[in-house]
């Protein structure tokens, strides 16, 4: 009993710690224009090696011992697929119009084929730089699995800047959204093919997961929407959410992430997909954020950025001569998000400010980014070197997503991020 209350009393402590550190680094961002999300995501790599575990070693084995690790990590998993589910429920689909859903896939189509593109070209360029001993992939394989990475936009975490400034559910907010859904879903589609490959395994193998994940869509919309206007219509009628209703919403959430995490496919998709397969009941939605929003903000996203943290050795950048392939991957990772996207939405008629807008949230890699580099360790597709540069150019792109918003919105006074320059009309939401 004792050496069970030491664990809880040790998870209780690195709780406390991630929680106090996540919101004092997400308000000090504030103060320089960052969203406070870029704060949280700064705080987790500061608690891991790269930081905490540098400069006090003993702390940091003290406060993050294995039990603690291993309750952030599955909180962590919960948080974000909760998160995740919120941000379909604020999803309405009625304002993805014909015009709208051309635009999205000329974005997504935008966001990732230069870049694998020219993260494949870098692969192959710098293989024998970046090879590891650790790594199982041959060149062509590298060069897959980098190009697949870099072709990675934050989903998360443009879903939380877009909801901090009230963008989410504007027609720009949701155009981002389902952009970027599109974008993240084809490279977490091309990871099982990479490691399938890198572990000697089929190809056809690495097929298995998209077609879980089409199983898994047709169960959502043609099982679980049905249930969910059926409890909508009774708290419509009510006017309020039961107890037993929440309780069968967040059943059906952990069923979910359970279930998209045993067929091969990230764990946020299946909280995403069940958010935005809710019904448009306006009472039900309400309720479940009211219910929701705060505690997941508040508790459960610090743990996935903490979680992500602890595994992150910044330092490696600086060893073995990385710096040179580190800023030209940085570089095309730049040019092949946000000039590509912004030069694709002008094409499709947007003004060249709310393109640049636009080019500039896309190229936000986030934690969607450290996600993919743990895998490619896990699968031993890359060494840890590879894996820091991976996470200094999410960090980076990350927080350049803002001052790029800002100032296209600043280019003129009269550009609001409203409407593109086609007739799709709406208002920014206040």
């Amino acid at each position: 009993m004792s050496s069970q209350l030491d664990q809880f009393l040790d998870v209780i402590l690195a709780l406390g710690v991630v929680l106090a550190v996540a919101h004092l680094c997400g308000r000090l961002v504030q103060f320089v224009g960052q969203p406070k999300v870029v704060g949280e995501m700064v705080s987790g790599i500061m608690l891991g090696p790269s930081v905490l575990g540098a400069l006090a070693p003993e702390w940091s084995a003290a406060i993050f011992t294995t039990e603690a690790r291993s309750a952030i990590f599955m909180l962590s998993q919960i948080g974000l697929s909760s998160y995740m589910f919120l941000v379909g429920c604020d999803i309405d689909i009625a304002l993805l119009d014909r015009s709208m859903a051309r635009r999205a896939a000329a974005l997504s189509f935008a966001g990732i084929a230069p870049s694998m593109i020219l993260g494949g070209a870098c692969g192959v360029m710098f293989f024998e730089a970046l090879a590891d001993d650790s790594q199982r992939s041959n060149v062509w394989q590298f060069a897959f699995y980098l190009g697949s990475a870099l072709s990675l936009t934050a989903f998360p975490m443009l879903a939380r800047i877009l909801e901090e400034h009230r963008l989410a559910a504007t027609p720009i907010g949701v155009l981002a959204l389902f952009a970027a859904s599109i974008d993240d879903a084809v490279a977490w589609c091309l990871l099982p093919l990479i490691v399938a490959l890198a572990e000697s395994r089929s190809i056809a193998h690495g097929f298995l997961p998209i077609l879980g994940a089409l199983g898994f869509v047709a169960l959502c919309f043609f099982v679980f929407r049905p249930l969910f206007a059926f409890v909508g219509r009774k708290v419509e009628a009510r006017g309020a959410l039961l107890q037993e209703e929440f309780a069968l919403v967040i059943v059906l959430l952990l069923v979910v992430i359970g279930l998209t995490d045993r067929i091969g496919v990230y764990s946020v998709f299946g909280g995403f997909v069940l958010g935005a397969c809710m019904p448009r009941s306006a009472a039900l939605l309400a309720a479940i954020r009211a219910n929701m929003y705060q505690y997941v903000v508040v508790f459960f996203l610090p743990m996935f950025f903490a979680s992500t943290g602890l595994g992150t050795e910044m330092r490696l950048l600086f060893a073995g001569g990385l710096l040179i392939p580190f800023f030209t991957i940085l570089f095309v990772a730049f040019f092949g998000k946000y000039a590509v996207c912004a030069a694709a939405m002008r094409a499709s008629g947007f003004s060249w400010r709310d393109a640049s807008a636009l080019g500039g949230l896309f190229n936000a890699r986030g934690l969607m980014l450290l996600i993919f580099a743990n895998v490619g360790v896990h699968h031993a597709l890359i060494g840890k070197s590879v894996f820091a540069l991976l996470v200094t150019v999410a960090v980076i792109t990350t927080a350049a997503a803002m001052p790029i918003f800002d100032w296209s919105q600043r280019a003129s006074r009269s550009s609001r991020l409203a409407s593109p320059c086609s007739p799709v009309q709406a208002r920014t939401r206040t």
